[in-house]
């Protein structure tokens, strides 16, 4: 009989797929409530989304540090305090809702918005110590574990709606369940030794033998390499993070202005529950082929593609021949494909720069900038559809869009980087026109 084969690089892959659906699963539960237990217990209808804010913004203002900080202890203590907090804001959130407290939902959410800052970095920490042929799919395959949490995510919202005489405190006390299974799976991450502590101890043996050091400082000299070089070109790296700020300030201003627009032409609640399921399940689902495809396109060419369904998305709402429900539901299908295809493809590039304390700085920075657009799509999309209407409002991403064509076009024509696991002499002289665009990716 054969041995059953170990599941080598794949067993964090698996692990992280399975905390992303943690992470997600947090926020497809807390969207439907979050908005009205805000409004329930101030009484003041623009004070209705603070609290969801307050967890954008803890997690926009976390997320550098944290990056710094995980490259110093590693990925698998980082992410188990990460998990950690995530329990207590969800003790918090929960007795602030049985307590009728707003000052605690605060607190709550704020910890609950600290947890996600860490668990962001699933996505990057699946390429750390896995096979160069498996980089691209890692990323596509923790993120395909949203697909999950679409499915659960608002059902833990609902099962524990009426758990006690306080609307919505069991569903909260859900999300306690939900970090404390992320906190039970990041004890099986393959721990390593953390870079920063390996760095360290290179100084060390260098001092000592008086030689240069081969990580990211000098022997004898505090001064650190520049955060840009040859490894980690600089117009690379923020179009990069441009395209995942505009791909997730996009979908996130339409996603969260089309119930509005559902409501004001008369679709029912269920129907419009039903359009936001579909949204994210197709936010996530083409995770399980985006990394395939481009292994096999070339990242640029996904880029471009998901550009083009974005666009698609918006010129949806303006065939008025197909019913308003199947249309709503067509837009937001192809407002969640493009969304991926833009955010898995520029994470690929993302995660493929820099090595060592550079990697995590230029990481961190990745995800504020993201965050970024996240936080300020979240407090305009109700003014914003207010003051132009739904139409307008799809009309007002168009011309964004068809600037992050242009900078696509940009980013292919920037010579590839040297691969960070590539030795130092060695070039990544690609073999095809396949090989090539790969290449550009790194």
């Amino acid at each position: 009989m054969k041995p059953v084969p170990a599941l080598g690089p794949y067993r964090n892959i698996l692990v992280l797929a399975a905390g992303h659906a943690c992470l997600i699963s947090m926020f497809s539960s807390l969207v439907p409530y979050s908005a009205i237990v805000g409004e329930s217990l101030t009484g003041k209808p623009e004070l209705a989304t603070l609290p969801f804010g307050v967890l954008a913004l803890t997690q926009m203002i976390l997320s550098f540090w944290v990056s710094k900080w995980m490259y110093r202890v590693g990925r698998r203590y980082g992410f188990l305090f990460g998990a950690s907090l995530g329990i207590i804001g969800g003790i918090l959130v929960s007795a602030a809702l049985l307590h009728s407290l707003f000052g605690l939902l605060l607190v709550g959410y704020s910890l609950l918005g600290a947890a996600a800052a860490f668990a962001i970095f699933y996505r990057f920490a699946a390429v750390e110590g896995t096979p160069e042929r498996l980089h691209n799919r890692a990323v596509s395959w923790v993120l395909a574990g949203g697909v999950i949490a679409a499915l659960i995510g608002p059902q833990l919202a609902n099962q524990g709606r009426f758990l006690f005489a306080e609307e919505f405190a069991g569903s909260a006390m859900m999300l306690i369940a939900v970090w404390a299974f992320a906190l039970l799976l990041m004890c099986f991450l393959k721990s390593e030794t953390p870079a920063g502590k390996r760095s360290d101890r290179q100084d060390s043996r260098a001092k000592l033998a008086g030689g240069k050091l081969s990580g990211d400082k000098l022997s004898g000299d505090k001064k650190k390499l520049p955060l840009f070089s040859q490894s980690v070109p600089k117009r690379t790296f923020f179009l990069a993070a441009i395209f995942s700020a505009v791909a997730y300030g996009i979908m996130n201003l339409l996603m969260l202005a089309t119930p509005l627009a559902m409501r004001d032409i008369g679709i029912e609640f269920p129907a419009i529950a039903r359009t936001i399921q579909l949204h994210v399940l197709a936010m996530y689902l083409p995770s399980f082929f985006t990394g395939s495809l481009i292994d096999r396109f070339g990242v640029h060419k996904v880029l471009a593609a998901g550009v083009a369904v974005l666009m698609i998305s918006s010129g949806i709402h303006f065939a008025m021949a197909i019913p308003d429900t199947v249309r709503f539901m067509l837009a937001l299908i192809a407002l969640g494909v493009g969304w991926n295809f833009l955010f898995v493809g520029a994470s690929t590039i993302v995660a493929k720069l820099g090595t060592g304390e550079i990697r995590a700085r230029i990481q961190g920075i990745n995800e504020v900038v993201i965050l970024s657009a996240l936080v300020l799509s979240s407090f305009t999309s109700g003014t914003l559809f207010n003051l132009l209407g739904w139409y307008q409002l799809n009309l007002l991403a168009l011309p964004i869009l068809v600037a992050l064509g242009v900078s696509i076009v940009l980013l292919g024509q920037i010579p590839s980087a040297p691969s960070p696991n590539t030795p130092q002499g060695e070039t990544n002289a690609p073999q095809g026109a396949q090989s090539a665009q790969q290449a550009q990716s790194a």
